[in-house]
């Protein structure tokens, strides 16, 4: 759920951030692409910095940390859409990447560390699907809300995000529950 919710909320923001900087800002793809550049470094080094802390955090920690930077850049990057801020947006999208990249190692370290070990490829197949059902769905979800009634409305899209990333932020207590083996019929 950690993992499904995370991308739910950081992916449909990226294409948002599209849409604002290319149509509402007038930048070319170009630019646009640069901008989302420290989004990129923000995961590489959210991810580094998410192994290191979880050498001295349970894993459900850090990802509640985690997940609350993502939360804070997306309230930054709805402030940044309702002022029109390109530099806000791209800080919250940097900010952003370094949440989800912390996050997806603490939840990917969760989930592993709960099944048995013959069952960690059906554990990491679950983890590396997760994610992609929350981009999809996400996109989806978040793109109509913001994009579907003919007008764009940016912001309804962020906040819908930021319900995501609330709810994620939640899911993130759960983690790190009982050892769980398949084929018991139950919990271990």
């Amino acid at each position: 759920m950690v993992a499904f919710a995370l991308t739910f909320a950081t992916t449909p923001a990226s294409v948002l951030g599209t849409v604002f900087f290319q149509q509402q800002q007038g930048l070319s793809a170009g630019t646009t692409g640069f901008l989302f550049a420290p989004f990129s470094i923000g995961v590489v080094g959210g991810s580094w910095l998410g192994t290191r802390l979880l050498d001295r955090l349970s894993g459900r920690w850090v990802a509640f940390g985690a997940f609350g930077v993502v939360a804070g850049a997306l309230v930054i990057g709805l402030i940044a859409l309702r002022t029109g801020s390109t530099a806000g947006f791209a800080m919250s999208l940097a900010i952003s990447g370094t949440g989800l990249g912390a996050a997806s190692v603490a939840a990917t370290n969760a989930g592993t560390s709960v099944v048995g070990e013959t069952d960690h490829g059906i554990a990491s197949g679950l983890l590396n699907t997760a994610p992609q059902l929350g981009s999809a769905l996400g996109t989806a979800v978040i793109s109509t809300v913001a994009l579907g009634s003919g007008a764009t409305d940016l912001p309804s899209g962020i906040f819908v995000a930021l319900g995501a990333a609330v709810l994620g932020t939640a899911a993130t207590l759960g983690l790190g529950g009982p050892r769980v083996t398949a084929g018991t019929n139950g919990v271990r």
